[in-house]
């Protein structure tokens, strides 16, 4: 049970091999609960990697999330609270409010890159996601996403850039997306996704009037560049 921000460093430490003799822990089988908010004030994030088990946030505020480049050194590949969930991860009732999350190849609130399950999360992007391939709650995704709500209050940028998720190989449904801020991308920039080769279903977009969804080549109110179905969709 993790019930501050020592508890939720040491568990990243854990799978980010800090401890030695902690050498391969992945948490599989296992359900880690966060128990209260939490406030990073610790600074910069190192994204959470290997995690093979089930992450239960209890709809518990995780905010202050900052994920950028130390000094003098590359912006981490995957960034986010996690970097990359494998297919073995599951995710659910979480709910992150962002600063800033920069990546150097994906970027979300949540995880850089997703091939696990992801259930009833919520994310506020207070400031920025950027990276080649850009979404407020996930960069690329090949996993399941259900329920799935995100308010983009800053900007979310990249070639590829999603309100939701950035790049989406694997499912999305019931996802709620309301953009007060900007969602651009150079190449795409969706409302729910920038690309999609999969089925978005029931999505509900929302673009205040202090919103946009902008790019210089493909934009779309819930995808831009889309080769799956888009099923009931409102926008």
């Amino acid at each position: 049970m993790l019930e501050d921000e020592e508890d939720l460093a040491g568990f990243a430490m854990i799978l980010n091999g800090r401890f030695e003799e902690f050498t391969g822990v992945d948490f599989a089988g296992k359900k880690i609960v966060l128990s209260a908010p939490v406030n990073l004030m610790f600074g910069n994030w190192e994204p959470v990697e290997n995690f093979k088990g089930a992450f239960y946030g209890g709809d518990k505020l995780l905010n202050g999330l900052r994920v950028t480049a130390p000094s003098g050194e590359s912006a981490p590949a995957h960034a986010g609270l996690f970097g990359t969930l494998p297919a073995d991860a599951e995710i659910d009732h979480i709910n992150v409010e962002v600063c800033l999350v920069n990546g150097s190849v994906t970027a979300g609130a949540i995880a850089g890159t997703n091939l696990g399950t992801i259930t009833d999360a919520a994310v506020t992007v207070k400031d920025s996601v950027a990276a080649p391939t850009a979404g407020g709650a996930l960069g690329v995704s090949g996993g399941a996403v259900t329920d799935l709500t995100v308010r983009v209050a800053g900007v979310v940028s990249g070639a590829k850039a999603g309100g939701a998720v950035g790049e989406s190989n694997g499912s999305i449904a019931d996802p709620v997306v309301t953009i007060d801020g900007t969602v651009r991308g150079t190449a795409a920039a969706g409302g729910v996704a920038g690309v999609s080769a999969v089925s978005v279903t029931d999505p509900a977009v929302t673009v205040s009037a202090t919103g946009a969804v902008t790019s210089d080549t493909l934009a779309g109110g819930v995808v831009a560049d889309n080769t799956g179905a888009i099923v009931s969709p409102v926008v």
